[in-house]
């Protein structure tokens, strides 16, 4: 009984044993893993960090070339704005120097001055044709006064076209204001008394 004991106790020590060097093997392969797994990862984050510089260099590589690109391009096109202003320039120049010879040449010639007129027919002849005016109002039935005749005469041919009014206008009473205030009036009481006894 104590042999069995005694080795299943020494058989517990070792099982122990052995279970703890096993966790302790395991742990440290598993450290190691994880070591390594670092590593890797340390590695892979430099090699992308180098890869973003790498990238990032190209692309600002690319924007610098582009920028001077563009920059030689709008630099051509200002020259070539500047020869073509200046051609125009010159031509403009010698355009004027043909202008003021011609013009030297002009003021040679002896000068004479010519007005243009329009000419209005009614203002030809404005005097009052008397004649042609009173043969015009007896062949329509009126009459024709100068300023040298008598105004009474003016005034008695006019037509009396006065209007005669009755003094006594009816007016209806109900087109008044007075019958408007009254009836918003009556309207108001009733509604007040309605809502004071409580009716619908």
């Amino acid at each position: 009984m104590d042999s069995s004991f005694l080795f299943g106790l020494i058989g517990l020590i070792v099982g122990l044993g052995l279970a703890s060097v096993f966790f302790w093997v395991r742990a440290k392969q598993e450290r190691a893993e994880t070591e390594a797994a670092q590593k890797t990862a340390a590695r892979i984050l430099e090699e992308a960090k180098k890869d973003a510089s790498a990238i990032r260099k190209e692309a600002e590589l690319h924007a610098k070339d582009s920028v001077l690109r563009e920059r030689a391009e709008f630099e051509k096109e200002v020259r070539d704005s500047r020869r073509e202003l200046q051609n125009q320039e010159r031509r403009l120049i010698g355009k004027e120097e043909a202008i003021d010879k011609r013009l030297e040449s002009v003021a040679a010639v002896p000068v004479c001055d010519m007005e243009v007129i329009q000419i209005d027919r009614e203002m030809q002849q404005v005097a009052a044709d008397a004649g042609n005016l009173s043969r015009i109002a007896e062949a329509t039935g009126g009459k024709s006064l100068w300023s040298t005749d008598d105004l009474s005469v003016l005034a008695a041919a006019l037509p009396d076209r006065s209007i005669e009014r009755p003094s006594d206008i009816e007016e209806p009473i109900w087109d008044t204001r007075l019958m408007a205030f009254l009836l918003i009036g009556l309207l108001s009481m009733e509604w007040i008394l309605r809502r004071s006894l409580s009716l619908p």
